[in-house]
């Protein structure tokens, strides 16, 4: 797919060139949400700017960056349907993965794949919370208090990207999170110790993020940056503005409500029959 679709994921005159300008600005001494602005979290716009530090201010190392963003995606999906399926499961969820999602473009307008995102903390969000789902495997199956601070720590650096995956992050792990507390219930094995292992672990990286923007910005605007999606989405004009609104869906939140609560019951529905015949094989 590499091969096939070289060099033509992106669409600088639209919105990747955002991408590529707020981190070659942090490159060259750029204050973030002081000479920089941006609507999400630090953690991507830093990253991008240093590896243009070290590799060069070019469009190419972002695409070498984000191709083994996409393939570590892929391998934890790969690894994450193993557990829950099988292997061809896995092996065909990678395929749709990579020649889909990975690499492709659909529309007329660009970065809408892994290699030239729109947002990079969309992609590095979604490989940081599929990471954290690995680890809470490892946590149900062992205990690992390891396991229980990486958990954190990848939530953590999950807040720090995009809204919409650390809510989504934060649901699974808090499922997690469930069903060790009910576990600890039937045969203590240490939980209460790994929790705290797991908050020190969500804790450090937005701590460091909230001291590195302080010190150039002041404690108030760090903490207004650190929950600038927050602020966008329930504290801002903008969030009220029709373009906005329809791709939220509260343009009309009632009816969008209905449509996906019949998606998702399709969804249960269609994917029922195949789960049982799993858990079946499996017995």
């Amino acid at each position: 797919m590499a091969v096939w679709t070289w060099r033509i994921w992106p669409d600088p005159f639209i919105d990747f060139g955002r991408e590529a300008y707020v981190a070659w600005r942090l490159s060259e001494g750029a204050v973030l949400h002081r000479d920089v602005v941006t609507v999400s979290g630090p953690l991507s716009p830093w990253w991008n700017a240093l590896l243009f530090r070290v590799f060069g201010a070019h469009l190419d190392t972002l695409f070498v960056a984000n191709a083994f963003v996409a393939a570590a995606t892929a391998a934890i999906w790969w690894r994450l349907l193993v557990v829950m399926a099988s292997r061809s499961a896995a092996f065909a969820g990678a395929i749709v993965f990579v020649t889909l999602f990975g690499f492709a473009q659909f529309v007329g307008i660009g970065n809408y794949n892994h290699i030239a995102p729109y947002a990079h903390e969309l992609t590095h969000g979604l490989l940081l919370a599929s990471a954290g789902l690995l680890l809470w495997e490892r946590i149900l199956r062992s205990g690992s208090r390891p396991a229980w601070f990486g958990a954190g720590l990848l939530l953590g650096l999950t807040a720090l990207t995009k809204i919409e995956v650390f809510v989504a992050a934060g649901a699974a792990q808090a499922l997690g999170l469930a069903v060790a507390v009910q576990r600890e219930r039937e045969q203590p094995a240490g939980t209460p110790r790994g929790i705290a292992f797991f908050a020190l672990g969500a804790g450090l990286p937005v701590g460091l993020a909230f001291v590195a923007l302080a010190v150039p910005l002041g404690a108030p605007e760090a903490l207004r940056a650190l929950a600038i999606g927050w602020v966008r989405v329930f504290g801002d004009d903008v969030a009220s503005l029709p373009f906005y609104r329809q791709g939220m869906g509260t343009d009309f939140l009632a009816g969008n409500l209905g449509l996906a609560a019949l998606w998702a019951a399709t969804a249960a529905g269609a994917s029922t029959p195949p789960i049982r015949a799993v858990h079946s094989a499996a017995r």
